[in-house]
């Protein structure tokens, strides 16, 4: 058996291994937002998703591309050394419906 590594728990990988625990109910506002002037282009939001909901854009700036795998975790949030994102949850009754049975 081959071992596991962190990328096996990462983005489209978790999506795929916890998708019948989780649906996604679609959000009308935007709950994370980037200030692009302030990105510094670190890439940790990139990096510690969970849900790989962030890509880098050419201008190296973080771009939230995928809100629907957002786990609503706020490690982007917390992480973020120049304070360029946004964060709060989705309104109530929207965002990510855990299962667990």
């Amino acid at each position: 058996m081959a071992k596991k590594t962190k990328d096996d728990f990462y983005g489209e990988k978790l999506r795929e291994k916890i998708k019948d625990y989780f649906e996604m109910v679609p959000t009308k506002t935007e709950f994370i937002k980037i200030n692009v002037d302030k990105c510094s282009g670190c890439r940790i939001c990139h990096e510690h998703c969970p849900g790989g909901c962030f890509e880098m854009t050419a201008e190296n700036k973080a771009h939230f591309k995928f809100p629907e795998f957002c786990f609503e975790c706020g490690a982007c949030f917390h992480l973020c050394p120049s304070e360029a994102i946004e964060w709060d949850y989705p309104e109530g009754g929207t965002g990510i419906v855990m299962r667990f049975s």
